[in-house]
C-alpha cells in the first residue's frame, strides 16, 4: 500500500526537493525486504520504485528549489550504501543511482 502512494507521489512531484529523500529510505526498504523471509513482493515492488520512477524521473528539482548540501549528503549516503553492500545485488541497486544522473 506504501509504496502505491511513493509511485502517485513520485510520479506527481518529480521535481519536488522532497523526491530525492526518497532514495535512501527506499534502498534500506528493499535491504531489509531481502533479507526478511516471505516479504520478496515488497522487495520487487520497491526494486520497481527505485527501478522505473525514481530513476527515471525527467524533471529533477533544481535550483533553488534543491538543496544542494542535502543533494550530495543523500548521494554520499548512497555510494556508502553500495561499497558496504553484503550482496552484489544491493550494491548494483545503489549504484544504478549514480548511473541514471551520470
Amino acid at each position: 500500500m506504501y509504496q502505491d502512494l511513493l509511485e502517485v507521489y513520485v510520479r506527481k512531484q518529480p521535481s519536488n526537493p522532497l523526491v530525492l529523500e526518497l532514495i535512501t529510505p527506499v534502498l534500506d526498504a528493499i535491504v531489509m525486504a531481502a533479507r526478511t523471509k516471505g516479504a520478496e513482493p515488497l522487495q520487487q515492488r520497491l526494486v520497481g520504485l527505485l527501478k522505473n520512477k525514481l530513476c527515471t524521473i525527467k524533471s529533477y528539482p533544481a535550483a533553488p528549489a534543491l538543496d544542494v548540501e542535502r543533494a550530495e549528503e543523500i548521494l554520499t549516503a548512497t555510494f556508502a550504501m553500495a561499497t558496504q553492500a553484503a550482496q552484489n545485488k544491493e550494491a548494483e541497486l545503489a549504484s544504478l543511482v549514480f548511473l541514471t544522473r551520470a
